[in-house]
């Protein structure tokens, strides 16, 4: 890189150094790399960095991917999308090679959701807010 190296030069399969770095795990690589190369660079079978470390459960490279600005919702080749990936490994398990795990890689793209504080003293005094005194998003 010293010498005006690209860091998003793809080897034969389409996978740059931020690819391999995100498929292994290596959360240090990828943060490293995510302010210097394409996150949401395309391989030849249509993946990118952020599909691999969702199916892979890597929650720290998911974490970084995202908070670098990688795009969520992008769809492979079978139109899967990174959530549905990371649900792919199912229930609260993670695949073998994973470090973190699914359930903690699914919380990360899943979008914020509010709070709903439940009132019971409001539920017995009014039908119409249900015991539901705010909501804090």
């Amino acid at each position: 890189m010293a010498r005006g190296a690209s860091v998003d030069l793809p080897d034969s399969r389409g996978w740059t150094p931020l690819f391999w770095a995100a498929f292994n795990g290596h959360a240090d690589i990828v943060s490293f790399l995510i302010g210097r190369a394409n996150h949401d660079v395309r391989n030849s079978d249509g993946e990118w960095p952020l599909f691999w470390a969702a199916y892979k459960g890597h929650t720290s490279v998911v974490r970084h991917l995202r908070i670098g600005g990688a795009k969520r919702n992008q769809l492979d080749a079978d139109g899967h999308d990174e959530l549905r990936l990371a649900q792919m490994l199912g229930g609260t398990t993670s695949s073998p090679s994973s470090k973190d795990g699914a359930p903690n890689v699914r919380s990360i793209l899943l979008p914020e959701t509010p709070t709903v504080h439940f009132d019971p003293v409001a539920t017995q005094t009014s039908r119409k807010t249900h015991g539901c005194r705010n909501l804090v998003g």
